[in-house]
């Protein structure tokens, strides 16, 4: 059963009560790292869909008994499908922007990546949880969740990493990828790199360590200036334990080749960035365009690292121009 929740949260709150009283019994057969407090989870998503066209946050179990959510619009059987492949650590809702901009030529979907957000303190973590291939493999499992043979792919930040693994192990599922603002850890290329990147790169392994240092850590870092992002967008850096996790995942991440990915694209591509990122800068993204055959590229010059979360930017307008080539 599916509910149109864009007027209001009754019905996904009437969802989420059955689907928790129906996966009682199945959260026993869970790790512990996967469990979720759904009240609060439903009290954040009703900020996050007013006023945009979804049916509603759901989940299901993955092959390796983890939970998946996602979040979808309203299926039109004769519209193509676009799958938005997040940031590590984003709530689905921080998408909203990205659903209203193309919902009406395409059926779009995005899923939360595992095993951070929702989670419990002191909830076993191994790191093969978070290998880009088990990143790739949940992309996969959503789309057969939802019956989908194929679709185009937009991976923003780390997710764009995640879309090069996904287009490359699963070809035939993906017809065209865009890349936007992406993190591709060129770290040995000097140009490529950003302060913020140097700062990620020599805290988040200590943070990976465990819940304590983390926690330390995160106690450290400024969180000012953010003002105009969406809501949830620092959901992961509001527990220790998120943040914990989250870092666990960036030390798994990169140790990615993501050079080696790039020349192994065999899809039309189109790369975006801004000349005002300062987290992932517009080099890193220049460099990984020249290694992928089928590829063109769009820089903003006043674009940042957030334009494709703000209606109206050149970001989303040049995404929306170039997907609707696919129709």
């Amino acid at each position: 059963m599916r509910f149109n929740c864009h007027s209001d949260s009754y019905f996904e709150k009437l969802y989420f009560k059955n689907a928790y009283l129906s996966n009682i019994l199945r959260w026993k057969m869970r790790p512990p790292s996967t469990l979720v407090n759904r009240v609060q989870r439903v009290e954040l998503l009703d900020n996050f869909l007013k006023g945009v066209n979804l049916i509603g946050k759901k989940s299901f179990i993955g092959s390796d008994l983890s939970e998946l959510t996602y979040l979808h619009s309203e299926i039109c059987p004769d519209k193509p499908w676009l799958a938005i492949v997040l940031a590590f650590g984003l709530p689905v809702g921080v998408a909203k922007s990205i659903f209203s901009s193309l919902e009406s030529d395409f059926n779009v979907l995005t899923w939360e990546g595992r095993s951070i957000l929702g989670t419990l303190p002191g909830a076993p973590l191994a790191e093969s949880e978070f290998h880009i291939e088990r990143h790739a493999l949940d992309l996969v499992a959503v789309l057969e969740e939802l019956g989908i043979e194929k679709c185009g792919l937009i991976g923003y930040c780390s997710g764009a990493g995640v879309a090069l693994s996904a287009a490359n192990n699963f070809r035939e599922l993906f017809s065209s990828l865009v890349l936007v603002n992406g993190e591709y850890l060129l770290l040995d290329e000097e140009e490529c790199l950003t302060q913020f990147g140097r700062d990620v790169d020599s805290l988040y392994p200590l943070a990976a360590k465990d819940e304590k240092t983390a926690d330390f850590i995160l106690k450290k870092l400024p969180m000012t200036g953010r003002d105009n992002l969406p809501e949830g967008f620092d959901e992961a850096y509001t527990k220790p334990h998120y943040f914990h996790r989250l870092a666990a995942n960036y030390v798994a991440y990169r140790k990615n080749d993501f050079r080696s990915l790039a020349r192994s694209i065999k899809q039309r591509t189109l790369l975006i960035t801004g000349e005002k990122d300062e987290h992932c800068n517009a080099d890193s993204t220049i460099a990984i365009k020249e290694l992928i055959a089928d590829s063109e590229l769009f820089v903003d010059p006043d674009g940042d690292h957030h334009d494709v979360f703000r209606s109206g930017s050149k970001t989303l307008s040049r995404i929306k121009d170039y997907v609707r080539e696919w129709l």
